[in-house]
């Protein structure tokens, strides 16, 4: 298990990429919502999202997730995650918010 200091150096190498606003995810305001741009964009299927993620799946802070533990909204597993920045791009609501520092040219790529 990692100490704090691990946890602390690794972040400030890869520090999250996405932060999720709950009240604006698709996802988790209406379970019926069919939204999964953010998981549909990432190259390398970092992002989960609703039901596909099962009933096996750990809370969102077991599970090294860089979002909150909703019941239906995206989580990227910040393990897999390559921080391109296409999810919060893509995302039509804004639900999504970089939190890492992308350059312009990231953006760009991205959009």
């Amino acid at each position: 298990m990692p100490n704090l200091i691990d946890i602390a150096q690794r972040f400030a190498e890869q520090p999250a990429v996405a932060l999720l606003h709950e009240e604006r995810c698709l996802m988790e305001r209406d379970l019926h919502a069919s939204c999964t741009r953010c998981a549909d964009v990432c190259p390398v299927d970092a992002i989960v999202v609703g039901m596909e993620r099962g009933e096996a799946v750990a809370p969102a802070a077991d599970y090294g997730s860089v979002t909150k533990d909703g019941p239906a909204g995206p989580r990227i597993d910040d393990e897999t995650c390559v921080r391109c920045g296409r999810c919060v791009t893509a995302c039509p609501t804004g639900a999504l918010l970089a939190v890492a520092p992308l350059d312009d040219d990231t953006l760009l790529d991205a959009a």
